[in-house]
C-alpha cells in the first residue's frame, strides 16, 4: 500500500507563515475572508483545514496563488522518504534488542 503524507500540518504553517508575512491579525484575515477568527485559529494550528471554498478566499485575501497552501511534490517525496528510512531504521533497533 502506498504511504500517504499528510498535508493538514503543511496548510497550518503557510497560513501561519503567511499571515505572519502580511502584517495581519486574525481578526483581520477573518473579516476580509469571511470567516471567524476561531476558525483561522484552528486552521493556522492544524486543528481543522479550511474547505476549498475558504482555502480560495484566503488565497484572495493573502493575494497567492491556492496552490501555494500545498507543499510541492518534491517535498512530499521528500517527507515520504524520510519516513522510509526512519521506518527502516527503527525495524533494525528492533532485531538488534
Amino acid at each position: 500500500m502506498a504511504q500517504q503524507y499528510n498535508v493538514k500540518p503543511a496548510i497550518a504553517q503557510a497560513l501561519r507563515v503567511l499571515r505572519d508575512e502580511k502584517g495581519m491579525s486574525r481578526a483581520e484575515v477573518a473579516a476580509k475572508a469571511g470567516t471567524s477568527e476561531t476558525n483561522v485559529f484552528r486552521w493556522e494550528n492544524g486543528e481543522r483545514t479550511p474547505d476549498a471554498n475558504n482555502l480560495y478566499a484566503l488565497a484572495n485575501t493573502y493575494e497567492v496563488d491556492p496552490g501555494s497552501f500545498f507543499p510541492s511534490k518534491r517535498v512530499i517525496e521528500q517527507a515520504l522518504n524520510s519516513t522510509k528510512e526512519n521506518d527502516g531504521n527503527s525495524n533494525k533497533d528492533k532485531k538488534k534488542s
